[in-house]
């Protein structure tokens, strides 16, 4: 089953201020009201396909975000640790 649907908003609740954290719609009641946006049956190898493309583009993105971080500390001497 393949099924898109929006994310709890407060997913990343330390990225939200302290002062608007107290009008934050608790997971409990939000997911009552929940819906996905699309379901759709697909076959275990379109599944194990697409998993191993995920999994290559999440590689990738770790391998760009390790040569810029590595690439941001050599120009910035200040910030190496």
């Amino acid at each position: 089953m393949f099924e898109l649907s929006n994310i709890y908003p407060v997913f990343f609740i330390e990225c939200v201020p302290k002062q608007e954290q107290k009008n934050i719609v608790p997971f409990k009641q939000w997911i009552q009201d929940y819906k996905p946006y699309f379901i759709q049956e697909i076959s275990q190898d379109v599944a194990q396909q697409w998993l191993r493309q995920v999994k290559s583009v999440l590689a990738t993105i770790q391998a760009n975000t390790e040569r810029e971080r590595m690439m941001y500390k050599s120009n910035n001497p200040v910030d190496k640790k």
